[in-house]
């Protein structure tokens, strides 16, 4: 029905063929035009759920067929229509067939809300998300692999550059901030689990990638990859272990060195610092090998303002362990001993650091990793948390896992707090990576199963 002068009288409006018995669920104007936009749930899936009705000429205009919808909604500006139904939340842009964006909701979308342009879900489970009228959110790429990819580093300083690397020696790199992806060859068939990019103060990029069986490829400046001299036989440690992540900084004061550190099983911490321009160097034990039955599984590595260096590394049974400047410190347990899968510094902040992990785990410290607080967001202590990265530049982290799951938590140094919201979900596949561009806020790539890697300009909005 219509009406025409504020309510005070209605006209009954016929809807297009094959809607007499359909179930109309919301309708809204759109901001400056003479268009409504009507959501339905229709009773065949050859009839649209989304309807547009121009109130100049009384035509309709049906969306695309086979999906119900419970609810729209359309931004302030008029620019995009936020679309709601059991199944989840879609995002289009006004006058676009296709949705930029989807949340599941964690099995349904139960209530939204809609406020300066940022569309609010909230879905089964506690789950819940934030699409925005005006950022782009995450952007599916192509990958131009079917590969699991395992781990993404990015260049610091350049937001175009980024590699990605999985299994079966898989390197993908861009270097046009994810447009195109080429292949690149690691020199090892071996499933690479960690990455590491860096360039030292004279402008050489280096780039570490590790795996099983002590394996340790790595790209010198404009060389091939090639396997570090020694790869697979350090005579450090014992062969069969799994290193399982690296990092890698530059001293701001000398020329082409580097500093890493790798992690793997049974405790396995060793470390390299060498002069790249004059060869691969030799790997060290940083701590005696097989000291404990730990299998590392992250590393975070960072300079500090005197041109010395910090560590944080994490594994099973919730044990990390930290280099405070000059020395590797007691194993100590987190709360819960959760399996931790990455550990990742904030932008800016050495002092600050998250631990992500299994069973929805999420520790955070303020303290170069001295003491940690549990910050599990609610609903999700049945999901693994496979990676986490902070924006530069915010207080807002991304945290991935199972089932293109991407979460947003925004930090209170006040309150000491997290605020958890699920952004809206690209792919239906495990997420493994996320990282983030140091000097411009807001970039990062998220890589995992089947080839999938995302990539965002505006923090996953």
């Amino acid at each position: 029905v219509r009406s025409t002068d504020s309510g005070l009288t209605w006209t009954v409006v016929t809807p297009p063929s094959g809607y007499a018995t359909t179930n109309f669920s919301s309708v809204v104007a759109r901001p400056a035009s003479n268009e409504f936009y009507i959501s339905a749930v229709p009773i065949t899936t050859s009839l649209s759920g989304f309807l547009i009705y121009d109130a100049q000429t009384g035509a309709f205009t049906p969306g695309a067929a086979g999906t119900a919808f419970n609810e729209v909604k359309v931004s302030e500006d008029g620019a995009m229509v936020f679309l709601f139904a059991g199944i989840g939340a879609y995002r289009f842009p006004v006058g676009t067939p296709s949705p930029l964006s989807y949340f599941s909701g964690g099995g349904g979308v139960t209530g939204v809300a809609l406020n300066l342009g940022v569309a609010a879900a909230f879905g089964a489970n506690g789950a819940h998300a934030l699409m925005s009228s005006t950022g782009t959110g995450f952007v599916q790429q192509n990958s131009g692999s079917t590969a699991t990819y395992n781990a993404v580093a990015t260049r610091q300083g350049a937001t175009a550059q980024a590699w990605a690397v999985g299994n079966a020696g898989a390197v993908r790199v861009t270097t046009d901030t994810g447009a195109t992806w080429s292949s690149e060859d690691a020199g090892t068939t071996a499933n690479l689990l960690g990455v590491a990019t860096v360039t030292t103060s004279a402008g050489t990029t280096y780039v570490a990638a590790v795996g099983p069986n002590l394996t340790l490829a790595r790209k010198r400046g404009a060389n091939a990859w090639g396997l570090h001299a020694g790869s697979g036989n350090l005579s450090v440690t014992n062969p069969v272990y799994t290193l399982r992540d690296v990092a890698c900084n530059a001293p701001p004061t000398t020329s082409n060195t580097v500093w890493c550190l790798a992690v793997g099983d049974y405790g396995t911490i060793i470390s390299l610092t060498q002069d790249i321009s004059m060869g691969d160097g030799t790997w060290t034990l940083a701590v005696p090998a097989g000291s404990n039955l730990v299998n590392y599984r992250a590393v975070h590595r960072y300079v500090t303002s005197s041109n010395n260096y910090r560590a944080i590394v994490a594994g099973s049974n919730g044990l990390l362990r930290r280099f405070d400047g000059s020395t590797w410190l007691a194993d100590v347990t987190l709360s819960g001993s959760p399996t931790i899968n990455d550990v990742s510094g904030r932008h800016g902040t050495l002092t600050d650091s998250m631990a992500c992990g299994n069973a929805g785990a999420i520790r955070y410290t303020t303290d170069h990793g001295a003491t940690w607080t549990s910050h599990n967001p609610v609903g999700y202590a049945s999901v693994n948390f496979n990676s986490c990265a902070n924006v530069s530049g915010t207080n807002d982290w991304l945290v991935v896992g199972a089932g293109g799951l991407v979460l947003k938590g925004t930090w209170s140094p006040t309150s000491q707090t997290f605020t958890w919201a699920e952004l809206t979900r690209h792919s239906a596949q495990t997420l493994t990576g996320v990282a983030t561009v140091q000097s411009t806020p807001g970039v990062a790539y998220v890589v995992g199963a089947a080839g999938t890697v995302l990539m965002t300009s505006s923090a996953g909005e």
